[in-house]
């Protein structure tokens, strides 16, 4: 009897995983989406490319605020969900769309003068 019990509470449990990973993976799935729909509606809304190289592909593309930023939330998605939207909802001049290689040259080097510019 104790052994019928055991397997009947492990099936159960084994059950509940699966059940919660199911839910864990639609939920992450979704915030996925929801931050994708956002990126598209802030690079359209700031110009829909790159400021330096004009990259067009939204996959290469990242918001580059102008005077930096200062972090006041360690956790990233937080940080980033909040950076596309407020983007979204203010006309900030202090924001512009790049490339991720524009952004990290303009971003690591003191001059502040992405290379393709001087190709």
């Amino acid at each position: 009897m104790d052994r019928v019990f055991q397997e009947k509470l492990e099936l159960q449990r084994d059950k509940s995983d699966i059940q919660h990973r199911k839910n864990y993976l639609s939920v992450k799935k979704a915030a996925k989406a929801y931050l994708l729909r956002l990126k598209l509606k802030v690079i359209e809304k700031y110009g829909g490319k790159c400021a330096c190289c004009g990259i067009t592909n939204h996959i290469f593309l990242t918001v580059h605020h102008i005077e930096g930023r200062i972090r006041k939330d360690e956790h990233w998605k937080k940080i980033c969900s909040n950076t596309w939207r407020n983007a979204l909802k203010e006309d900030r001049t202090d924001l512009k769309i790049l490339c991720h290689n524009c952004h990290f040259a303009i971003s690591h080097y003191s001059n502040q003068i992405c290379p393709c510019k001087n190709s």
